[in-house]
């Protein structure tokens, strides 16, 4: 959580870093000539950088794919964004995004527990993981070529039938509990989180605080009726990129996500 936070917001400072720097420091750093350093810099001409073929596609439900096909390497990678995270918890119940994100995954699925599923992943060599933001929930996968039938349901029973695992929720809320402990340890995690208060303002979700009272007040049918409000497919947008056919692609993602109803 507070990682996720903290990559956020260090760009942010660098940025702001640099302007104060710009503004006051080089203007009075002037060669014989009048230059400033900056002014006498040179770079060299950058690489052109390749962008890839994305193929976008709705589907009749609404579900967005962005497709990109690479066969460089025998590996597949998933990404499915959510809208809505913590711009969309209820009044009263922050955290309810974070939870959502770490209990998505660790809380498993109607079909398969989250210490079944770690196995399984395992086995296959592919990961899948989940978390909650200011503005998404997504879940992120990635599998070997030859591992993406058994990849593929799971990833979708993820976003359309999470279980919400009542021991997985107490202990998110525990780990929780021990980052709030602990978030006044660090100066530049302090630092980063008064800055998003004076960016965006104290009550904003930018810049929202979690309390052991915010933890405590979360239920399972909490997330339940989060994941049933916001988890729709005209809110979800997928993308898949890396060694497959495109068209067998979209062949896949309407047989997993083609009945998917709002």
């Amino acid at each position: 959580m507070t990682a996720r936070r903290n990559r956020r917001v260090a760009p942010m400072i660098f940025a702001l870093a640099l302007v104060i720097f710009a503004a006051f420091a080089v203007p009075h750093v002037a060669s014989a000539q009048g230059k400033t350093v900056i002014d006498q810099l040179t770079y060299p001409k950058l690489n052109v950088i390749p962008m890839p073929t994305v193929v976008r596609e709705t589907l009749p439900n609404g579900v967005k794919l962005l497709l990109i096909e690479d066969h460089e390497f025998p590996v597949v990678g998933l990404e499915a964004f959510v809208r809505g995270g913590m711009l969309a918890e209820p009044a009263g119940k922050t955290g309810v995004t974070e939870l959502v994100g770490d209990v998505l995954r660790n809380g498993g699925t109607q079909a398969m527990t989250g210490d079944a599923m770690d196995e399984r992943l395992d086995r296959l060599g592919a990961s899948l993981s989940s978390y909650g933001d200011s503005n998404s929930v997504r879940v992120s996968g990635r599998g070997l070529t030859e591992s993406l039938d058994a990849v593929l349901p799971i990833f979708a029973d993820l976003l359309r039938k999470p279980a919400f695992a009542e021991d997985k929720l107490a202990l998110a809320k525990r780990q929780f509990a021990s980052g709030i402990s602990r978030r006044n340890d660090d100066v530049q995690t302090v630092t980063q989180r008064e800055f998003l208060k004076l960016l965006y303002g104290k009550g904003s979700p930018y810049a929202r605080q979690l309390e052991y009272v915010d933890v405590d007040a979360v239920t399972r049918g909490d997330l339940v009726s989060y994941h049933a409000k916001t988890f729709r497919p005209d809110a979800t947008t997928i993308a898949v990129f890396g060694d497959f056919k495109t068209e067998d692609m979209k062949r896949r993602m309407a047989q997993l996500f083609g009945d998917w109803k709002s």
